[in-house]
């Protein structure tokens, strides 16, 4: 990280709305992308259980118990290994995992840098499955299940180069930063900075969820750096993919459609989901959820409904709507 801010980005001409190749030869592995103007994870404690350093020369946030999330261009292979943090202090702990096997969506071919998957969204990122649990020391991430749009503060998280130096003890640091993108539809969003150097790849960018939060949403993966109108930092939408990465995990709810479901009054929240899984595990992260909705999404565009809604009880409008679900948290 540089010990002073640097904003860069893209120029919207010669490349687009979020496109372009990483540059700073972050390309690949070892290559990989920093955080810039950033500072010590000493004392934010959930960034830190949630991260680790991937020996594809890399950075990762923890998704499961044997699950971590990564990015594809690094090339992450079986008997690699992911490396936790400690508590005390800014370096890795030393207690290392193996990795077992990895995941791409499909589309996504990491040895000729093509990032794009067969829906065609933009999906440079990878599952890692670990041979063993993660330490106690260690959690599990919450992914975000909705983009916020622009604007949003969260941070990024890296264990690569600082300030152009080697990072032999794979230091964690952070860095403020905002959402640049209004959507995230395409598999991607800008944030609005760029700060990062060879080794961030694969690093969160966490969402503040609101002021006092004590937990905070995985939201993206870092790519690296793109050009419009300025330098920008591009991240995989953990949003965007959570449907896929969940069903990579196993974590499928086990309810089965209803003929009538209730749509709440006065939803906790309501928004558009890939897959019951995704709602199912919105509720579950959610508080004061008790109850979910779940009308497949072309059923809910018909009926002009939202696909997920999350409530605290079982009041609300009674509708007939086939293939929906209502289950308990």
């Amino acid at each position: 990280m540089n010990s002073k801010t640097l904003t860069l980005a893209t120029l919207l001409t010669l490349c687009g709305s979020g496109c372009g190749a990483p540059v700073e030869g972050e390309a690949t592995g070892a290559q990989a992308q920093a955080i810039q103007n950033g500072y010590s994870t000493v004392y934010h404690p959930l960034v830190r259980a949630r991260s680790v350093y991937v020996s594809s020369g890399c950075t990762g946030t923890i998704i499961g118990r044997r699950y971590v999330l990564s990015a594809a261009h690094c090339r992450t292979s079986m008997n690699d290994y992911v490396e936790f943090f400690g508590n005390d202090s800014e370096g890795t702990s030393g207690v290392r995992v193996r990795v077992l096997g990895v995941t791409r969506r499909q589309g996504v071919y990491a040895s000729i840098d093509d990032f794009t998957d067969n829906d065609g969204l933009f999906a440079d990122f990878e599952i890692l499955r670990l041979e063993q649990n993660i330490p106690m020391a260690s959690s599990i991430a919450t992914m975000a299940w909705a983009y916020p749009g622009a604007d949003a503060p969260g941070y990024k998280a890296g264990a690569g180069r600082h300030d152009g130096q080697a990072n032999d003890a794979h230091t964690l640091l952070i860095a403020h930063d905002t959402t640049y993108s209004a959507h995230a539809r395409d598999g991607h969003f800008l944030t609005e900075n760029e700060q990062v150097n060879p080794g961030d790849s694969g690093g969160g960018f966490f969402r503040d969820t609101d002021s006092g939060a004590t937990d905070n949403h995985l939201l993206g993966v870092l790519y690296g750096v793109v050009v419009e109108w300025e330098a920008r930092n591009k991240y995989t939408s953990v949003p965007a993919h959570l449907a896929f990465i969940l069903n990579t995990m196993g974590a499928t709810p086990y309810s089965t459609p209803v003929a009538t479901v209730r749509i709440p009054t006065l939803p906790v929240q309501r928004f558009e989901a890939q897959s019951e899984a995704v709602c199912s595990y919105a509720c579950i992260n959610t508080h004061n959820c008790e109850r979910y909705t779940y009308i497949p999404s072309v059923t809910a565009r018909i009926f002009n409904y939202s696909s997920c809604y999350l409530a605290r009880d079982a009041q609300g409008t009674a509708v007939y709507i086939p293939g929906a679900v209502s289950a308990r948290n």
